[in-house]
C-alpha cells in the first residue's frame, strides 16, 4: 500500500510539472503573434494625415481577414497598428495599407512575440503584451533613421536580410507616382492592357509606356519572392 501511494504520489507530480510547462512554454507559444505598427513620415509638416489615416483604416478594415486578430487602429497620434497570426502574408498587408495612405509615406515595424490581452476585443489599441513594448521601442529607434521598415522574429539573420530586402523595395514603390502605383496594381489584378486602360482613363499606348517606364515585371516578381519568404519564414516560427 505505502508503495502504490509513493507511485500516485510521482505520477499526480509528474502531470502538474507537465501542466506548468504546458502553461509555461507551449501556451506562451500560442500566444505570439505579429504586431504590425506603421508611422506617416514626416507628419508634422503635412496637413490632411489624421483624415486620410482614418479614412484608409475605415477602407482596410473592411478586407479584414481571417488571419487578423484585430482591426487596424490609430493606437496614438499618426501611428497605426494591427495584430495579425503567423499565417498572415504580412507583407501583403503593408503594401495595402501604404497603397492606400498615398502620398503620404509611412515606416513599419513588424515584430513576433508575445500578446497577453486585448484580443478578445479585437483592439490593437486595447492589446498588450512584449510584443507591443519591443513595437514602441524598435518604432522609437526607427525614426531615428532614414529607413522604411524594421523586422524582428526572433531570428536574427533571417530579420536582417529579409529587412534589407523590403527595405530597397518600399524605397522604389515609394518613388512612383500616382499613375505609375495604380498602372502596377491593375495590371496584377487583370493582365490585360486595354482593360487597365479604360478603368484608369487612359490609352493602351500611355499603360503600355508605363509598365516599361516601371519595369513591371521586376517589380511583380520582386513583390512575389518577398510574400514567399514572408512564408517561408512564418512556417519557422514557433
Amino acid at each position: 500500500m505505502p508503495e502504490l501511494k509513493s507511485i500516485l504520489l510521482q505520477y499526480f507530480l509528474l502531470v502538474f510539472y507537465l501542466l506548468q510547462w504546458y502553461i509555461i512554454v507551449v501556451k506562451k507559444e500560442d500566444n505570439k503573434y505579429f504586431v504590425l505598427m506603421a508611422d506617416v513620415f514626416d507628419s508634422s509638416n503635412q496637413s490632411g494625415v489624421q483624415k486620410k489615416l482614418h479614412d484608409a483604416v475605415s477602407h482596410i478594415n473592411q478586407k479584414k481577414d481571417t488571419t487578423w486578430k484585430t482591426f487596424f487602429e490609430i493606437t496614438r497620434g499618426d501611428e497605426v497598428a494591427v495584430i495579425v497570426d503567423k499565417t498572415c502574408g504580412w507583407f501583403k498587408v503593408m503594401r495595402s495599407f501604404s497603397d492606400i495612405v498615398r502620398p503620404f509615406q509611412l515606416r513599419w515595424v513588424v515584430i513576433y512575440d508575445e500578446i497577453r490581452e486585448g484580443l478578445s476585443s479585437e483592439s490593437s489599441a486595447e492589446a498588450t503584451g512584449p510584443a507591443f513594448v519591443i513595437a514602441d521601442q524598435q518604432m522609437h529607434e526607427l525614426k531615428k533613421t532614414s529607413l522604411y521598415a524594421s523586422i524582428r522574429t526572433g531570428y536574427e539573420n533571417i530579420d536582417q536580410q529579409l529587412a534589407g530586402i523590403v527595405n530597397l523595395f518600399l524605397e522604389r514603390l515609394n518613388k512612383f507616382s500616382k499613375l505609375q502605383l495604380d498602372t502596377i496594381r491593375e495590371y496584377q489584378h487583370s493582365r490585360r492592357q486595354k482593360t487597365v486602360a479604360k478603368k484608369l482613363g487612359k490609352t493602351q499606348q500611355q499603360i503600355q509606356q508605363t509598365l516599361k517606364s516601371v519595369n513591371f515585371q521586376t517589380i511583380d516578381l520582386a513583390e512575389k519572392a518577398i510574400d514567399l519568404l514572408v512564408e517561408t519564414m512564418n512556417n519557422k516560427l514557433r
